[in-house]
């Protein structure tokens, strides 16, 4: 048993030179990056990872967020990023123990803006609007639906499109 821990230490040590820890404490992200307000005490190492993560929670790229200069706070949506990571913080703390269990993609689920309806198997919760679909036709569509051959239900005419 000793020899497994002896070599599990010696596979650490041989990985962490390999990748370069020098036994000093990592930097955090105030000390790396401008500007930083909502990682402020989390390693410099982890704000990157966090940022792919709310990306690709909403499907969206950098500049969603960011102008070219990363720092400035220009963009309203960085500042409602802002917002959101201290709710979903503040959910956490208050429900789940600190442990992160509620996060952009809860939510988001891919949207920009949450999706208030739960995800059901093989249909789209939003509404995909098309230039093909004119109201005549919604209402021709409509009153099939309710039985008739598409016409109004009380005068008889049919919408012309």
């Amino acid at each position: 048993m000793r020899r497994a821990y002896g070599f599990l230490f010696f596979s650490l040590s041989c990985l962490g030179a390999a990748i370069g820890f020098t036994g000093q404490e990592e930097p955090l992200a105030e000390q790396q990056f401008k500007n930083i307000s909502s990682f402020k005490g989390a390693k410099a190492s982890e704000v990157i990872p966090a940022m792919e993560f709310m990306s690709a929670s909403l499907k969206v790229s950098c500049d969603y967020c960011h102008t070219e200069d990363r720092s400035s706070d220009e963009k309203r949506t960085k500042e409602t990023a802002r917002e959101m990571i201290a709710m979903q913080r503040d959910i956490n703390k208050r429900h789940f123990n600190g442990r992160n269990q509620v996060t952009c993609a809860t939510c988001h689920a891919g949207h920009t803006h949450p999706i208030s309806l739960p995800p059901v198997e093989g249909i789209e919760v939003r509404p995909r609007r098309s230039s093909d679909v004119s109201p005549a036709s919604v209402l021709e569509a409509y009153g099939k639906a309710v039985g008739g051959d598409g016409a109004h239900p009380i005068t008889g005419l049919r919408f012309e499109g």
